[in-house]
């Protein structure tokens, strides 16, 4: 195999004897720095001249490169549009080993093109007809932050999506569930994983095509669990991969969301993991998606006040606040950290005097655990705690008020999420009493026995 040294030598050679050849660059993985380097890289070399239409008539000249195994002419092709005079492309696999990717381009397309790629590096200029360009860089692929637009529309394409995957593996359909697993659903999740890299990062990385380099920025356990999320032709190995999906695809949303304080809808993701599993489980002679004989039937009942503790506990337990509104944030941080006393004291002040508020309580450090979540808006409090979360046997305790049980009424409260609703049925105005409640759960991680809970569970029957 001709050694790097010997190839460059060839490019420059051939260039320096042929007059119509006016300058040499490249481009592509060998001219960017983080790429590492190994015998599979190919050579981009554009040859930029006066016209290309010799070199394109002349079918003999690219036998100067070496012995070709075989090749593609991309600008000859019927399915795409090509710029024959201004530039032209011969792809080349040589036997010893080395491809070539080589292209002439006319000076004016030169020009006008070449400070459009960053990761051009000029090997030779003759006349010095090219503009100046600074030192190669790969910032032009840098991971972008997400306006929360494109978030939230990686979001539902991701579940949405999901839906494909579910009807394709009941019909066993493999070549359509790959091709929806692979080229929709995963480049969602390829983007959300991306985006969790740029935030470590400052979003100062590049994660490579198809994200290959992701393992550099999210850590090998994570990456082990995104390899995790391909299949073969197995529909068993198919559906474990899809839920490992969601698994990874949940928790990366989550982190993305926290980090960049955009609204993840969590609703949305645990209805379509529950309609995955509801499919999974469908027979293969069902009559219904969904059986009447087995419909959601939506719960409630009062936890009736118990004792109330004589004195508050005293130490806090393991759990991990979030700040939804970020209102907080310059005392708390706004995602994830372990609570504190201090921390405590600044929630039971806000809570008291009713200042607005948006916290999550979880019992885990990577938020997929119970927790309770503390609301507080338009001189109303709204507490619930989540228990069983993310599994079929999830439900919720949530303060209420005795005078709308049975109503749907809209509170004037305005959800920390941007997007949910809060009925009055579970607000309460007592702020004494709330913070008892918060200091309790975080003394004790249980539910303040001195005040009433009303439960709302989802059964199927």
């Amino acid at each position: 195999m001709r050694s790097e040294e010997e190839m460059y030598k060839l490019f420059m050679d051939i260039a320096k004897a042929d007059n119509r050849i006016l300058a040499v660059y490249m481009n592509g993985s060998r001219t960017n720095k983080n790429v590492p380097k190994d015998i599979f890289q190919d050579y981009d070399i554009v040859f930029v001249v006066e016209e290309t239409e010799p070199f394109i008539n002349d079918i003999f000249w690219i036998n100067k490169f070496g012995n070709i195994l075989y090749m593609q002419y991309p600008d000859e092709s019927v399915q795409y549009v090509s710029d024959k005079e201004n530039i032209y492309g011969w792809l080349m696999q040589f036997d010893d080993g080395n491809r070539v990717d080589l292209h002439v381009e006319t000076v004016i397309h030169a020009k006008e093109n070449i400070l459009k790629d960053k990761l051009c590096k000029v090997l030779l200029d003759k006349k010095n007809i090219l503009p100046e360009i600074p030192e190669a860089t790969d910032e032009d692929y840098y991971v972008k932050k997400p306006s929360e637009a494109l978030f939230r529309e990686c979001v539902n394409e991701f579940w949405w999506c999901s839906n494909n995957l579910a009807k394709g593996l009941w019909r066993e359909e493999m070549p359509y569930v790959q091709d929806m697993a692979n080229f929709v659903v995963r480049k969602q999740l390829e983007k959300m994983l991306s985006w969790k890299a740029g935030i470590i990062t400052g979003f100062s990385v590049s994660t490579g095509k198809s994200a290959k380099y992701l393992y550099k920025w999210i850590g090998m356990e994570e990456y082990q669990k995104y390899l995790d999320t391909y299949f073969s032709g197995s529909i068993k190995e198919a559906w474990e991969a899809v839920f490992n999906m969601c698994s990874l695809f949940n928790s990366a949303t989550e982190y993305v969301a926290g980090k960049l304080e955009y609204t993840y809808n969590g609703k949305e993701a645990k209805a379509a993991e529950a309609f995955l599993r509801r499919v999974r489980n469908l027979p293969k002679d069902a009559k219904e998606v969904i059986s009447r004989q087995l419909m959601p039937v939506h719960k409630q009942s009062v936890i009736p006040e118990g004792k109330t503790p004589e004195k508050m506990q005293e130490g806090i337990k393991a759990l991990y606040v979030s700040d939804l509104l970020g209102n907080l944030s310059g005392r708390l941080g706004n995602y994830g950290r372990k609570i504190t006393e201090e921390d405590l004291s600044v929630l039971l002040e806000y809570i008291q005097n009713k200042k607005d508020l948006g916290i999550l309580l979880d019992k885990e450090p990577d938020l997929e655990g119970d927790y309770m979540q503390v609301e507080i808006s338009n001189n109303l409090i709204f507490l619930q705690y989540i228990e069983n979360n993310l599994t079929s046997d999830e439900c919720a305790y949530s303060c209420f008020n005795p005078d709308y049980i049975d109503s749907d009424e809209w509170s004037p409260m305005d959800a920390a999420d941007g997007q949910s609703i809060i009925l009055m049925r579970y607000t309460m105005d007592d702020p004494e009493l709330a913070a008892k409640c918060v200091e309790y759960f975080v003394r004790t991680e249980k539910l303040y026995p001195g005040m009433a809970w009303l439960k709302n569970w989802t059964s199927y029957e």
